[in-house]
């Protein structure tokens, strides 16, 4: 399925270096090799194969050996493989913002938690509206939770729900941006909580994410929704 292809491809850009290589085969169009991308990014070739075999795992790009008329070995380039058609639009762009601000915006003002918060409110809404020109409300409250579980995991979670008396507890296995939330876990973490809260407000919602709770076992967080009076 196309969300299970997403998620897997963002796990596979969660790591700084692999989000680097996918861009620099996105923006070469099929001309460079790995001796070209290690001397762009400065790394040993090894690393960049190691890297390179994580991203064909996950669909987002493909070897394909150089055409040439002259004798010789032909070099092995890279192109953009089959699952990055998977990241077009929201989801694409949500990964670049996560990336961007959990490296920059951590070190450049003195409350990164709270713009990052600000951030994915902006975020959440813009993908819970997707086409519609107006804000529009949800009808029942299970529709709104349901609604951040789809969420969640077209961002690339694997969600599940549990209902713990007058709160739902969204189960958030599998950040796909462990690496970079282990590292920022006040930026990304405030990044996916907002987005979270942004989308329940853009649909109206009588629900309220009230946290989100990182890391309660190596690979799960668990944010809490609950039904309050608007």
């Amino acid at each position: 399925m196309k969300i299970k292809r997403t998620a897997l491809a963002h796990r596979a850009l969660s790591d700084e270096v692999r989000l680097q290589l996918f861009s620099l085969i996105s923006e070469s169009e099929g001309d460079l090799d790995v001796a070209g991308m290690a001397a762009s990014l400065k790394l040993h070739p090894n690393t960049i194969r190691s890297h390179l075999r994580r991203l064909e795992e996950a669909g987002l790009v493909r070897p394909e050996a150089e055409s040439r008329t002259t004798r010789g070995r032909p070099r092995l380039l890279w192109w953009l493989g089959p699952a990055a058609r998977d990241l077009s639009g929201g989801a694409r762009d949500y990964q670049l913002l996560a990336t961007i601000l959990a490296g920059h915006v951590h070190v450049g003002t003195g409350d990164p938690a709270g713009l990052a918060e600000s951030a994915g409110r902006a975020w959440g809404g813009y993908l819970a509206a997707g086409d519609r020109p107006e804000p529009f409300a949800l009808s029942s409250s299970g529709e709104a939770i349901g609604m951040i579980s789809s969420l969640m995991e077209r961002i690339g979670f694997e969600p599940s729900l549990e209902e713990d008396g007058s709160s739902t507890k969204v189960l958030l296995h599998n950040c796909p941006f462990r690496a970079v939330a282990e590292r920022y876990p006040d930026v990304v973490c405030a990044l996916h909580l907002g987005i979270m809260r942004g989308a329940l407000e853009e649909t109206r919602s009588t629900i309220e994410a009230r946290s989100l709770t990182p890391f309660v076992e190596p690979s799960l967080c668990i944010a809490e929704l609950e039904e309050v009076q608007r």
